[in-house]
């Protein structure tokens, strides 16, 4: 059953395959002689439609902000558009991104975890392992939470209690590249 309180995500492309049947009904009710300019007015509207809409494709900035614009009610567009802010070095935007992402679905996967990221890098350290803390309590398997912690814990001396998160990160992933490469350093 649907969610009442998540609005649809509305996709625009699905207006096309109606738009055909109604371009199928137009040429029925008028004259033979109209049909290839309704049909170069219905390919100028595409066209411009779709050149109108190729800015969003520009970069990886643009398309999640053009995402954040048309869905403001996706917490996975807000999420990901602070994401574009944080590898672009951006962290107060970020920040703003992530706490939106957290307002439209607190659970929102990975939000915690990146808000951990940007207070750890701040040196806020007791906010940081709050929101790793968040992050884990929704989300106990999620690896990067696990080993982002646990370099938390390491950075502030807490090194057994690492070691048992970078355990479990293990755990959780064999193969995490980051906590095998920690190892390698380790050795």
């Amino acid at each position: 059953m649907p969610n009442p309180g998540i609005a649809a995500d509305f996709l625009e492309h699905r207006l096309y395959l109606p738009m055909v049947g109604f371009l199928v009904i137009l040429s029925e009710i008028f004259k033979p002689k109209k049909i290839p300019i309704l049909g170069i007015i219905a390919l100028a509207a595409f066209s411009a439609i779709i050149f109108i809409h190729c800015g969003a494709f520009k970069d990886r900035m643009s398309f999640w902000k053009n995402a954040a614009v048309n869905s403001p009610h996706s917490p996975l567009a807000r999420r990901n558009l602070g994401a574009m802010y944080y590898l672009d070095g951006h962290l107060a935007e970020a920040e703003v991104e992530y706490k939106k992402a957290l307002e439209l679905n607190p659970n929102e996967p990975m939000a915690h975890n990146n808000l951990g990221l940007i207070y750890a890098k701040r040196g806020e350290f007791a906010e940081a392992e709050a929101e790793y803390k968040k992050e884990l309590a929704i989300n106990p398997l999620y690896d990067d939470a696990l080993f982002n912690y646990g370099l938390l814990l390491d950075r502030t001396g807490r090194k057994e209690e690492a070691m048992r998160l970078w355990e479990r990160s293990l755990e959780v992933n064999p193969d995490y590249k980051d906590l095998k490469n920690k190892r390698r350093q380790r050795i």
